[in-house]
């Protein structure tokens, strides 16, 4: 090969506004068949363009647990390589720029065709890596981070945004997006009634089948003989409690681990150790997914009772599970659910992914929010409460825990932590302000907390903490005085004070949770002034079901002692 040779192109491929695509309608059916397109335009469509190039030698798009396949384009065995896929980029190296600018015009138009309405992002630069002449050559992990800095400020700038083509002449709007309209598709299986779609929405519609399909194959019949729910309406208890949680959870630090690991191949010589070393942990972030969305699925299959109910409340009806994923397959997850296990979900995947190890020697840490409310309630509007949520939990995280960069950092696994929202009545102003004026500025509240109590010494804002209260309230001592714990509420809500009073004229010779490390909380039901124990407590004793199967667990007692 001549130098010239050596001049690679370096593609990069992103996608711009994903949460609006995904979870802009009110419809479960177009949030599913939206993530699964996304799913598919981002992996599965290079890959299928990258083999269609004619006139390539090959082309490596091995993404094993063993990462380096033998072919490597510095050495001339192939002609586009697949360098890793993760964060929502996706890293190609080509031996030409007029190959990389082909794939780009065969895939780009695939695009348009399969996935309408979904906006990519592509970048082309070069690239010099010539193994016999390294100290000529470019470091490619610096050469990706500069091309993830490029891309971060198109999307400030909005440089990259199009505009929907609208209709010309006479022509009739999509019934969801006002876009112009391309066919008719049934209102509901039941209700054979047509409405105008256009060609995003029956993109959608048409991918929800392999969505359905990805969903099964990766939860590997760890739902059988269960199904997962196709419509919201399908979700709560009729007449009773039909309230949706939306369960948002998303990695902390992932890109600083991205870094980390750039820094460790920082020289021409460490370019194919940088890229199997980022395969290998984009391929542990799928794998710790995997683990997560399977081991939570069984856990809530294993806690149907003989009755078909979970925790005795929530019937389920027709082996439809109340759950459903939309977003899962990297560091950052999306499912709805019935509202009352919402919570108890949340723990469970976040547990699971906190236990799993990747590829750097880190475990994972991670964040969540949660937004509970009724189901009918504009799903767009319940996506971006539950990303505000997350929010305030990574917020809360960064007061506890501080990346200084040093080696003792490194080697420490960051806390995780989790957030909610119950919004009864919907929510029209915004999470921060609804805390200051509803909840004294979020005293009220013990959330956002840390998800295990063993991270921080001496912290009590945790969840098994708040369990304990939980329990405490839904004790024997409490468990038939419902108006009273409506009167504690109101109390609490006025102060330590007002508790105290209240206790000693209505409550007499009982109390409150105790808090570890604290005196007081049992009297006043409040850390000093400066935080409340009880009242979210309170407010959730509607709003959580365990995935504990008690009726189970009470017949395998019975069995033991006969």
């Amino acid at each position: 090969m001549s130098r010239e040779e050596f001049r690679f192109t370096l593609t990069t491929v992103d996608t711009s506004g994903i949460q609006p695509y995904i979870f802009g309608s009110n419809v479960l059916g177009h949030n599913v068949g939206a993530s699964y397109l996304v799913d598919w335009i981002t992996g599965g469509l290079i890959r299928q363009t990258l083999q269609g190039l004619p006139g390539s030698i090959g082309t490596n798009i091995t993404q094993s647990d063993e990462p380096d396949s033998g072919l490597h384009i510095e050495a001339g065995q192939i002609d586009a390589e697949l360098v890793y896929a993760g964060g929502g980029n996706t890293f190609i190296l080509f031996r030409t720029r007029s190959l990389a600018e082909q794939f780009a015009r065969t895939y780009t138009k695939q695009v348009l065709e399969e996935a309408p309405g979904l906006q990519i992002v592509l970048t082309h630069v070069s690239v010099r890596w010539d193994p016999e002449t390294p100290e000529e050559g470019d470091i490619l992990a610096q050469k990706v981070a500069e091309v993830i800095r490029g891309l971060g400020r198109k999307k400030r700038d909005g440089a990259h945004r199009t505009s929907p083509i609208q209709g010309r002449a006479v022509t009739a709007d999509c019934q969801f997006t006002g876009l112009p309209a391309v066919g008719e598709l049934p209102r509901s299986k039941q209700r054979q009634r047509l409405q105008r779609v256009s060609a995003e929405v029956h993109a959608k519609h048409g991918a929800v089948d392999k969505a359905n399909k990805r969903l099964e194959e990766a939860v590997k019949r760890q739902n059988r003989p269960y199904r997962f729910l196709y419509n919201f309406d399908e979700i709560g208890t009729k007449d009773e409690f039909s309230y949706l949680a939306v369960v948002h959870i998303d990695g902390n630090g992932m890109g600083k681990r991205v870094k980390r690991i750039a820094q460790e191949h920082d020289s021409v010589t460490e370019n194919r150790n940088y890229i199997n070393a980022m395969r290998r942990f984009s391929r542990s972030i799928e794998n710790a997914s995997e683990q997560a969305l399977q081991q939570t699925v069984a856990a809530l299959v294993d806690a149907i009772d003989p009755e078909g109910k979970i925790g005795g409340k929530i019937e389920v009806s027709n082996k439809m599970l109340p759950f459903r994923p939309i977003v899962f397959g990297g560091d950052d997850a999306t499912f709805v659910c019935d509202g009352r296990l919402g919570l108890a979900l949340a723990e469970k995947y976040m547990q699971v992914l906190m236990a799993q190890e990747l590829a750097d020697g880190q475990k994972l840490s991670v964040r969540a929010g949660i937004a509970i409310v009724k189901t009918h309630y504009p799903f767009a509007r319940s996506y971006e409460l539950a990303e505000a949520l997350a929010k305030s939990a990574k917020t809360f995280l960064q007061s506890h825990y501080k990346d200084n960069d040093t080696d003792e950092e490194k080697m420490r696994i960051p806390p995780s932590a989790i957030d909610w929202h119950f919004a009864s009545t919907g929510l029209v102003l915004d999470l921060e302000t609804v805390r200051k004026r509803e909840f004294l500025g979020g005293k009220l509240l013990m959330r956002p907390l840390l998800l295990d109590d063993s991270a921080v010494a001496g912290e009590w804002r945790t969840w098994p903490q708040f369990k304990q209260v939980m329990k405490h309230f839904s004790g024997e001592k409490w468990a038939e005085k419902r108006s009273k714990l409506k009167g504690l509420r109101s109390a609490l809500h006025d102060g330590p004070d007002a508790v105290q009073q209240y206790m000693t004229f209505y409550e007499q010779g009982n109390c409150l949770p105790k808090i570890p490390g604290h005196s007081g909380p049992e009297k006043s039901g409040w850390v000093g002034k400066e935080r409340c124990t009880s009242y979210g407590a309170i407010e959730a004793l509607d709003f959580y079901v365990t995935l504990e199967n008690v009726k189970k667990d009470e017949l395998t007692t019975k069995e033991g002692v006969e």
